[in-house]
């Protein structure tokens, strides 16, 4: 009996050691409910609409970036006068150039046979500096691709509006040019105002016709 016994007990211990040797039980995960999954979504698709802002307030911010710079590069430009002489008053602000006077102010050009430039003075809340510049006689203006001629021409810095008059006339890249008894030029729209305007082609063109 004590003998079966042992054999017994000894044959339990032999299948306690294979249960321990072999593979571990596996635990089955529950899986994930619907709501779960539609919060998984929300976070996944929160995550990216973050990241799409992110980047297009970065491209803004360089795009404005590069905007302030070319206004620092356009600025940094001096306004540079030539002539064979000239004189100033101080008292006036005033200074007069005289014979092959030529305006150079970043890719604008202009030219003349007398010009007026008046100062102001600085204050408190304003800078002193040119503030308006009178061109008179044979003005010829250059800016890119067009030329204008008259006999008199008005150009404020604050405005930054040039005004024609005197038989002015504009010629266009093409050779077209536009007649009328003023012209006012704003040069930062590149936009032009006018009187009645006449319209002339050039001959080139009307024989290609």
């Amino acid at each position: 009996m004590k003998q079966f016994l042992l054999i017994l007990c000894f044959g339990l211990v032999l299948q306690a050691q294979e249960l321990s040797l072999g593979e571990p039980l596996k635990t089955s995960e529950p899986e994930p409910t619907e709501q779960e999954v539609e919060k998984a979504k929300e976070t996944e698709e929160s995550s990216e609409t973050k990241t799409e802002k992110a980047d297009t307030e970065k491209s803004s911010d360089t795009e404005a970036k590069k905007d302030e710079e070319k206004k620092v590069e356009k600025k940094k430009v001096p306004l540079r006068i030539k002539s064979e002489s000239s004189s100033y008053n101080g008292k006036k602000g005033l200074a007069i150039f005289k014979r092959n006077v030529v305006v150079e102010d970043g890719d604008f050009y202009l030219e003349c046979d007398e010009m007026h430039v008046f100062y102001s003075k600085a204050t408190k809340t304003k800078k002193g500096g040119i503030e308006k510049i009178v061109a008179i006689d044979n003005v010829k203006i250059r800016q890119s691709p067009n030329t204008a001629t008259s006999d008199k021409a008005v150009y404020l810095l604050t405005d930054q509006t040039i005004t024609l008059t005197g038989n002015p006339v504009l010629i266009g890249e093409d050779g077209q040019k536009m007649k009328s008894d003023h012209f006012i030029i704003h040069r930062e729209t590149e936009t032009i105002e006018s009187g009645p305007v006449t319209i002339e082609s050039d001959a080139s063109l009307e024989k290609a016709k």
